[in-house]
């Protein structure tokens, strides 16, 4: 008799904690439209204007020297250190956003794709804010 009321709560818990997942992923996103479809869009949008945004700072790290204690760092090991970080966060993200994006997979409609959208909205927003502090400390040495 106990053992449905534990599967229903279960459920019950597991419905929350999905449904507070999505909604706090996606409250940090600027796209706040009527339409999921729109907000699909909108996130597609802004996605390739932080992967824009992260090919200029490639680029400029492939021109940046720095000096630290009247050494100077060649760009190439900036640039090798930067590929290798970007490899790792992306290998990173795609894993984390799966696995975020896992209790959606069944869901019809446009909600997985709402999720994911918003996952790497977040990731790429975070990624380009910490390049470009770590970019403003090379320039300032």
């Amino acid at each position: 008799m106990l053992k449905p009321f534990l599967n229903s709560s279960i459920f019950l818990c597991i419905a929350i904690f999905v449904t507070t997942a999505q909604a706090s992923i996606y409250d940090k996103t600027t796209c706040n439209n009527a339409n999921v479809y729109e907000d699909i869009d909108c996130l597609g949008q802004e996605n390739k204007q932080f992967i824009n945004d992260l090919n200029i700072i490639y680029n400029t790290i492939k021109t940046t020297k720095v000096s630290v204690d009247e050494a100077s760092v060649p760009s190439s090991e900036y640039l090798k250190s930067f590929n290798e970080s970007q490899t790792a966060w992306n290998k990173f993200t795609t894993a984390n956003c799966q696995m975020l994006n896992l209790p959606y997979a069944s869901l019809q409609g446009g909600g997985i794709g709402l999720v994911n959208g918003a996952c790497w909205n977040n990731a790429y927003r975070s990624r380009v804010n910490e390049l470009n502090s770590w970019m403003a400390e090379l320039q300032e040495k």
